[in-house]
């Protein structure tokens, strides 16, 4: 701390500003104070952006044992539109000895800010008030937040506008109302003063120890750097508060029955210490999803305890679901991290639900609401086969997605999906694959047979219901088949071994092309948007593909142009005519094939050199 004492320094034990934002106007006054020696007033300056901090009339903010008024019905809104920062002098500066700054903070609200993991900004501060408020060298004790991921955070607490190595953080929190007290101690010597955060107190005639302390030589655990001091001056004196919004945070606040003063007793309420009130958290609600009918299936939740009694009961009101353990003890519920317990579920076929409830003396019983829908499974494609008009099953394998396409007069998506024991076609009306690749392997397939006179075998006229990627970029081996029996394959991924182009045909279109071995003829398919579309038809290829349909027996779909292999470049018909004559001979001049008859060239086009 600087050596000079000033002459505002503060002796006894004061309240030096209370603010419960309970003024008849929405917005906080502008009005422009100077910082003099003796100020009574409490009004508020706008320091940085437009307009004013906006006051909330439906949210008065109470906290068990804290000192607040019980006649307010309103609260300060810190909006995150953009940045705006607040600052009200004290009656009094204070130069020696300790200066707590206390306030209920309520985040709930705001629990979904979009800002990216590890954003940072500020709540409060003390100013110096011998300079500019908005300067950010005259803030001390700043009260940061930082998002962790969606719905937690960090509080931390930092000396002055430190680096993020010298601000020391809570563990990990959720958003929801706190206490929150931060105080400044001034210490003899210099850029030694401390800080701290106490999160949550109980009332008590005695300062308890912090949740977080920041102070020259104090190791941050995980950079093992020094905590606080860094090169920051101690503060000459504290003579203002200042309130910040953050746009960078994208997170507002409400905030309300600030209280700033040099004695830890006067933050609370007169008479006996009140106990803190026992709390169950962990999740309100644990869907299952679709799943298999009398196949058990486990989902693990966290309970965490905070001021227990004792240990937390476990119940289940259905006998589908079972906890793994029927209580959890005080120590294990407010460990950190809390404690683990397993939801083990055997439903039945059709909608299902239950009701878990966790009770502990003192507590708000906490009620856990899960939910199920139970489905016959069937183990594989081949089985799926099988289904009967109007049956929804779940698929236990995890077939291969081989192929999309569209299909019909409404152009509906399709996927063909393959596993060891066969492969499907299905339709998704509800278009719930419009994100997963071929290659893609589904896990929790639904697929529902609706209309069993459009059934044919291999081809499912149902609807993809549910599913997730399990993996991706798979590579199914195609099945070798013989082009004079490739319908005996259903619509599975085959092989077609050196077929013969239709000599027609020079680039692929969109429809039908001719392939052939000896004399049988097939056709291949190919779809709109298919990347094969415009390139060069060879003479010969091996050719992968989808059967597309028993029905159709002499019809494969081409799937990219990956699946036409081993091209051989089409010979024009001039070039066949020249090879059929005596005497004709290919050889390669220049990089260039050469055709050579009768003592004349041509290119491969039957164009003479």
């Amino acid at each position: 701390m600087c050596a000079a004492v000033l002459s505002l320094s503060v002796v006894n034990a004061e309240l030096l500003l209370t603010e419960h934002f309970n003024q008849e106007t929405e917005t906080l006054a502008t009005n422009d104070n100077a910082f003099g020696d003796e100020i009574a007033s409490s009004g508020w300056t706008n320091i940085t952006g437009v307009g004013n901090l906006f006051i909330n009339a439906d949210n008065d903010l109470i906290y068990t044992g804290y000192k607040s008024t019980t006649d307010g019905t309103k609260s300060l809104e810190l909006k995150s539109n953009s940045v705006k920062k607040a600052a009200t002098p004290l009656k009094k500066a204070v130069n020696s000895g300790s200066v707590f700054l206390a306030a209920i903070v309520d985040l709930q609200a705001y629990a979904t800010t979009s800002a990216t993991a590890s954003t940072r900004d500020y709540l409060w501060a003390f100013a110096n008030g011998t300079s500019s408020v908005s300067t950010a060298g005259n803030h001390f004790c700043r009260l940061q937040l930082q998002k962790i991921e969606d719905g937690k955070f960090q509080f931390g607490i930092a000396k002055g506008p430190e680096s993020a190595a010298y601000i020391s953080y809570t563990e990990t929190l959720e958003f929801g109302k706190f206490l929150l007290i931060t105080e400044y101690e001034f210490v003899d010597g210099d850029q030694n003063d401390v800080v701290r955060l106490y999160v949550n107190p109980v009332k008590s005639d005695a300062k308890p120890q912090a949740t977080i302390e920041s102070k020259q030589k104090a190791i941050n655990p995980n950079t093992g750097s020094d905590m606080g001091a860094g090169t920051k001056a101690d503060a000459s004196q504290l003579r203002s508060i200042l309130l910040s919004s953050s746009s960078t945070l994208k997170l507002g606040a409400l905030i309300d029955e600030i209280k700033v003063t040099t004695s830890w007793s006067e933050l609370w309420e007169s008479g006996e210490p009140v106990e803190p009130t026992p709390e169950i958290a962990t999740d309100d609600a644990v869907a299952f999803g679709i799943i298999a009918k009398d196949v058990e299936a486990v989902k693990e939740i966290t309970v965490k305890g905070s001021n227990l009694k004792g240990a937390i009961s476990v119940a289940s009101n259905n006998d589908a679901l079972v906890v793994s353990a029927a209580s959890i003890s005080k120590d294990d519920a407010e460990a950190e991290g809390g404690a683990k317990i397993s939801l083990t579920l055997t439903p039945a076929e059709g909608n299902g639900s239950a009701k878990v409830t966790l009770s502990s003396e003192g507590a708000e019983a906490k009620v856990i609401n899960v939910t199920w829908y139970g489905l016959a499974a069937v183990a594989n494609i081949a089985a799926l086969k099988e289904l009967s008009d109007g049956e929804t099953v779940l698929l236990e394998s995890e077939p291969i997605i081989i192929q999309k396409f569209e299909f019909g007069e409404y152009n509906t998506p399709h996927i063909t999906v393959q596993d060891a024991s066969g492969a499907i076609h299905l339709a998704d009306y509800y278009e719930v694959s419009s994100s997963w690749k071929v290659g893609d392997a589904i896990s929790g397939l639904v697929a529902l047979q609706f209309d069993s006179e459009d059934f044919v075998e291999g081809f499912a006229t149902g609807l993809v219901q549910g599913g997730a990627v399990a993996s991706s970029d798979n590579e199914l081996v195609p099945l070798d088949a013989d082009i004079a029996n490739i319908g005996a394959f259903g619509p599975a991924l085959i092989k077609l071994a050196a077929v013969n182009f239709d000599p027609e045909v020079e680039e692929f279109a969109k429809g039908a092309i001719a392939i052939s071995k000896g004399d049988i003829i097939v056709n291949i398919q190919v779809k709109e948007g298919c990347d094969i579309i415009g390139e060069k038809v060879p003479a010969s290829a091996d050719v992968i593909g989808i059967v597309a349909h028993p029905a159709f027996n002499d019809v494969i779909q081409i799937r990219s142009s990956e699946d036409v292999l081993n091209r051989t470049p089409r010979i024009p018909a001039a070039i066949d005519q020249l090879h059929s004559e005596s005497k004709a001979v290919k050889v390669v001049r220049n990089g260039q094939v050469v055709i050579l008859r009768d003592g004349k060239a041509f290119n491969l086009l039957g164009t003479e050199l």
